[in-house]
Order: structure tokens, then sequence, then C-alpha cells
């Protein structure tokens, strides 16, 4: 699926919205699966993520984080509402964020209404909730019930171990399946978000993730460095003030351009921006890049210094492999995981990787029932595939989504010729509409027009005229009932002359 994505910096036309702020974002879906293109800074990538995502926002909050995570306790999300207030410091630019999301969310009409907690969602809300994986450590306490499980598994695999494969030769190849408790608002909302920022010291990146959650859970920055991350099995402190969302850290260092100063970015960036933070809870981060850079697991919990895991570190895993479960290896003396020991088995009885056999390892040895989405990413290639629950299996036994990297992250890739504004003025409204838009353009002299419409991937969705027009005012009509919510492309061609509009339908 190469050159994917239309242009976008290229239009000039802009849409609106009440109150006359810019919707920078845009959603399409592809093979089935949600993306969201957000760009600018903290603030403006927020409002656009609560415009465009306002619904499912609330009800991933409500319904899993407080209905299921939370079994339903408006006192234990006060006693985490307090907890995250006086114990985490975040930067501004993520309450930036998180109070544009609220914002989008009143613009757009989406009712931010809860009735579990009798109250307005706000930004500190959607901060709570980034914090999600950090309050494992507090389930000892009186005032949190027992939580569910945040699961992981992943592997990388390269060198002798992908060597017989003639499509790796060798590169790098990694799998992680994400197996948190299935609920079924997150099937119904697997999301991949794309961002652009706008901040100079920032780079694009995308995270695999669900509505709300903003920080680094699956990701994958432009220079081609993943950080996706597990849960540990050893929590030790609860008490520790100036903590930080540990998925906000990790971001930290995926989002930034050169996190630790060196010059350039590699795997050392997000490990220097762990290490700048304390966790409340254990978690293992993998983390890999192009090769040479070799990959490391880092393991982090609040009253231990952090550890980085390595092949070399290995002590059962043979060859050029690493694998991380929700157990620590180094930190502290490996306990039992019936999933890494199936993992290591699996490797004894064929070394040979190659990115399908390491898929449908990590799925044999290492599957469950709880499992929500399966990622592989080779950096060498930059190739992506993503697999997501439904109610029926886990994610793991669904057929992937195949991306590269570089077309999801390159807003001015396009198919042909970048369409660019020219003589003829062509105009819309309503805009932003819900069912039928009319387009209206001013021909100097008759002439052969076509007016075609496009999606974000560039693919052609509609032709709206195709025939000879006589001079003077023109209006042309899209019917736009059976097309799902997003941002389309009209592309007018008149003789030589070309121009083009952006439409946001809104359902």
């Amino acid at each position: 699926m190469r050159k994917l994505i239309m242009s976008l910096l290229l239009l000039a036309i802009v849409v609106t919205v009440a109150p006359a702020q810019e919707v920078q974002g845009d959603t399409l879906t592809v093979s089935d699966r949600q993306l969201i293109y957000l760009w600018g800074t903290h603030e403006e990538r927020g409002y656009a993520c609560g415009f465009l995502l306002g619904e499912p926002i609330r009800d991933v909050f409500e319904q899993y984080f407080l209905d299921y995570y939370l079994q339903g306790s408006a006192t234990a999300y006060a006693f985490l509402r307090g907890y995250f207030s006086e114990n985490f410091e975040v930067e501004d630019k993520y309450h930036q964020e998180a109070a544009g999301i609220a914002a989008g969310m009143l613009a757009a009409g989406h009712d931010p209404w809860c009735e579990l907690l009798g109250r307005d969602l706000d930004s500190t809300d959607i901060l709570v909730v980034n914090a999600i994986v950090d309050y494992s450590a507090l389930s000892r306490l009186p005032q949190v019930p027992q939580l569910p499980d945040l699961g992981c598994s992943s592997i990388s695999s390269w060198g002798e171990a992908t060597a017989a494969d003639p499509l790796l030769e060798g590169d790098l190849v990694f799998t992680r399946l994400l197996d948190w408790s299935p609920h079924s608002v997150l099937h119904d909302n697997h999301l991949l978000m794309i961002h652009f920022p706008a901040e100079e010291d920032e780079q694009p990146w995308i995270s695999f993730t669900f509505p709300g959650l903003i920080g680094a859970l699956s990701a994958v920055n432009q220079a081609g460095v993943g950080a996706f991350l597990n849960m540990g099995n050893n929590n030790n402190g609860y008490t520790q003030e100036s903590l930080h969302p540990v998925l906000l850290t990790v971001r930290n260092g995926i989002e930034a351009a050169d996190y630790d100063q060196s010059g350039h970015c590699d795997t050392a960036d997000p490990v220097a921006a762990l290490m700048d933070e304390l966790q409340l809870s254990g978690v293992l981060v993998h983390l890999l890049g192009s090769l040479p850079t070799e990959p490391q697991v880092i393991e982090c919990n609040l009253e231990a210094e952090q550890s980085q895991r390595y092949q070399a570190d290995n002590t059962v895993v043979t060859g050029d492999n690493l694998v991380a479960t929700n157990h620590f290896r180094t930190l502290y003396a490996p306990t039992g995981c019936y999933r890494y020991n199936n993992i290591v088995s699996s490797l004894q009885s064929d070394p040979d990787i190659t990115a399908l056999g390491q898929w449908d390892l990590l799925g044999s040895a290492a599957g469950t029932v709880s499992n929500l989405q399966g990622v592989q990413y080779i950096p060498a290639t930059g190739e992506l595939l993503w697999a997501v629950s439904d109610s029926q299996q886990p994610g793991y036994q669904d057929t992937p989504a195949h991306f590269y990297l570089d077309e999801l992250l390159d807003l001015m890739s396009v198919d042909a010729e970048p369409v660019l504004p020219g003589g003829i003025e062509m105009e819309v409204y309503p805009n932003p509409g819900n069912a039928q838009f009319h387009l209206t353009f001013n021909l100097a002299r008759a002439t052969t027009v076509t007016v075609e419409l496009h999606d974000l991937l560039g693919r052609k969705v509609a032709r709206l005229l195709d025939e000879t027009c006589p001079a003077g005012q023109q209006e042309i009509e899209w019917q736009a009932e059976g097309f799902p919510t997003g941002l389309y492309i009209a592309t007018l061609i008149a003789g030589e002359e070309r121009t083009a509009i952006k439409l946001l339908l809104l359902k």
C-alpha cells in the first residue's frame, strides 16, 4: 500500500468550527481500522482529537476506566484523582493537550456529561486516565478495588535468528501482543493515532492506542525508534511524590527529536526519559530501532534502579532474540511465566525466524483470549502489521492490516502531482456538513470540467462532474449518504486550471 496519504499541507483551504478554531486533524478508516491524523501544537492536536473523537473518548473513560477498571466506584475514582493531583507532576504541554481535548469535545457538540461522577468530564480526567498503567501499585490500598490485569508479551529477533529468511536476511523483526482485560468498548475503539507536532524539538510519531489515551503504549517515531510498554510483576511503592505517568514518560522519549541531546535519535532517548522520572508501578519497555542498534528491554520500578536488559543477559532464551512478558528478568530475580517459557521452548524447537513465523510463534506461545492488539514492526523496511480484537476473537487471530511507516508519517506523499490551488475559485457549503454539500465555481469560458472526490488515502471515492460546462456560475452537489465521517478532497480540473478544496463530513 505505497503512496498512502493524500496531501493535506499543500491545500490552502481551512475548515473552521465554532469557536472559530481550526480542526487540525482528520479521521479515516483503512482495512476496518480507525486512524486519526493530528497536526499542530499540543493544544491544537488535543482540540482536533476531542472534536473528532469526543464520544469514543467519553465512552472509554466511562465504560472501561470507571465502570470496568474501577468497578463503577465513584469513591475509588475520587481517591485516584486526588492521588494523581497530589503526587504526579505533568508538563504544561500535556495540560494544554488535555484542555484542548475537553474544548474540542464541547465545540463539536459531544456530550461531556458523566453520570457516575455527576458532572462534565474535564482536562484533569483526561490526564488521570492516562496514568491507568501506574495505578497497579495502589491495588493494595483499601480505597482502590482489585484492578484488572494489563498484560503484554513481545519478542525481537535479528542476526543469526533471521539470517535464513530471504526477506529479512538478518534484519530485525519485532512482534508484540497487548493483553489488557477485554471489554466491548475497547473492541469497538482500536485506534492508530498519528502525530505531526508543530514544536521544533519534536518529531512525527504513531501510537497504537485507544481514544483518550495520549501516551505511548505501543509507539514508533519518524526516526524508526519503537517503544512498547509491558507491566511488571513487582510494585514496591505507593507514597512517593514527584511521580510521572509512565505512558507520558515514554512519549517524551519517542516524541522528542533528540531527548538526550546526543545529536541523533535512537533507543537511548526513551531510556533517558525513563531515567529522568519516577515510575509508581513496575514496567518493562521493549525498545528497538534499526540495526546495528541492539534491541533492549528497560526494567523500571519506583524503589529500584532501572535495569537495561540485552541479548547478552539471556539465560534461557537462545539465539539473537530478546523476549519480554510481564515478569522482570534482571531488576529482580526471575520468576515463572508460562508465556515466557512457551516462547523459550518454541525458539529451542526452531531457531530460524521469519516475520510470519515470529507472528505465529508469539500467538501460539503467548496468545490469550484477552489479547486486544497485535503489532509487528520491521525497522529496516518500516513495515507495520496491526491486528485487533473484536467480540468474537482475540487480536492475534485477526488478519492484520499492513502499513508502511514512511507513508503514515508523510503528509506530502501523493500518487501523482500535487493538486495546487489555481485560478478558479471553488466554494462549498455547508462545511462542515452531514448529508449534502453544494460546490460552486465560476468559469470565464466554456470548457470541459472534471470534479472528483478523494479520501485521504488518495483513493477516488466519487466523480461529481465530467462534462463541458458553459461560461458563468456553476453549481454541483455531493450527496454524502453512505460515506463515513472524515475529511475529503474535492479536485476541480478545467482546461489547464485546477484547484482543490477540503470538505469535512460529520455524522
